[in-house]
């Protein structure tokens, strides 16, 4: 018998893509899911979209909708999720992607097979073009704490994946993780559980959909609650990595002050800047601490122009 698999999507205001992601997994090969759906405060017509596949599929005992009245962060969304959830395993999928058929046996297979240390496996992603998006630096293996940290392994832009559910035993959802919830919840699960990469591709993002970070217009627009989520992974990591791995511990406060410049908090970023200097001496660090000064403006049209230099 298949074990169940609770697939929770937090969503707000992105009903067409939402669509998009609760279908793809009514067509999964592995029949024994529930999807759960956490709305924080939608004001499209998110609420009318999840009845319609209700509906359509009649999937009533399948899917689970709940919403907020006033939108608490996507991470908050999260933890509603689970706290609804009864699988056995846990996918947290965004509204703006899709599982590809197999995803969701691939990844079971591959997780009920290994030791319960191992408590999440994950694997590639790509773009709407079909490019490869997920940039782990390993295609297939077990990764530690110790990897990661150290920057043996780097799991940059890596498919979250399937998480066995007693990993929630020992790690809780942090709500302040809004931009940028992948990284700190791998840091945090790897320090309890190790993890295993498989090189399948199950799933696609859509880079194009608005209010995403990998758009330079998702980028400014969400710079504060990225720079927040950023103080917590430093605030929990710091001190391991300026023991094992000075030059990351100098990229994170880099990215740190970056963003509170980029929200107008000049002063405040370039306190970060300041320290990161200090672990990791860049021309880039120094250029944007300098031109702080001025204003985050030309910061952000440096942004601009580098980000259409790479097209």
């Amino acid at each position: 018998m298949q074990e169940l698999v609770s697939v929770i999507i937090p969503t707000h205001n992105r009903a067409d893509y939402l669509e998009k992601a609760i279908k793809s997994i009514l067509n999964q090969t592995y029949k024994n899911y529930e999807i759960i759906v956490v709305d924080g405060a939608s004001n499209d017509d998110t609420e009318e979209r999840v009845k319609r596949i209700i509906q359509e599929y009649n999937a009533d005992k399948i899917i689970k909708y709940f919403r907020f009245e006033k939108d608490p962060g996507v991470s908050a969304c999260r933890k509603k999720g689970f706290e609804l959830s009864k699988g056995k395993y846990i996918l947290f999928l965004d509204d703006d992607e899709e599982l590809l058929p197999h995803a969701l046996e691939t990844l079971v297979n591959v997780l009920s097979k290994l030791p319960p240390k191992i408590g999440a496996v994950s694997a590639r992603y790509i773009d709407q073009n079909g490019n490869i998006y997920s940039r782990a630096s390993i295609d297939k293996g077990r990764v530690t704490y110790i990897d990661v940290i150290t920057g043996k392994v780097k799991i940059y832009k890596d498919f979250i994946g399937l998480l066995r559910r007693e990993v929630f035993n020992k790690v809780s959802i942090d709500e302040r993780a809004t931009k940028g919830f992948e990284i700190l919840y791998t840091l945090e699960i790897l320090k309890y559980y190790d993890k295993y990469i498989i090189p399948d591709i199950v799933a696609v993002y859509h880079t194009d959909s608005k209010n995403r970070l990998s758009s330079v217009e998702g980028l400014f627009r969400n710079a504060e609650e990225r720079a927040k989520t950023l103080e917590a992974i430093l605030e929990k990591y710091s001190n391991d990595w300026k023991k094992y791995n000075p030059k990351m511990y100098a990229h994170y406060l880099f990215e740190t002050g970056l963003h509170w410049i980029l929200c107008g908090k000049s002063k405040y970023g370039r306190r970060y800047l300041l320290e990161s200097l200090r672990y990791d001496f860049k021309f880039r660090t120094l250029l944007v601490y300098v031109v702080s000064f001025i204003g985050s403006a030309p910061i952000k049209w440096i942004i601009i122009i580098k980000n259409k230099l790479r097209r």
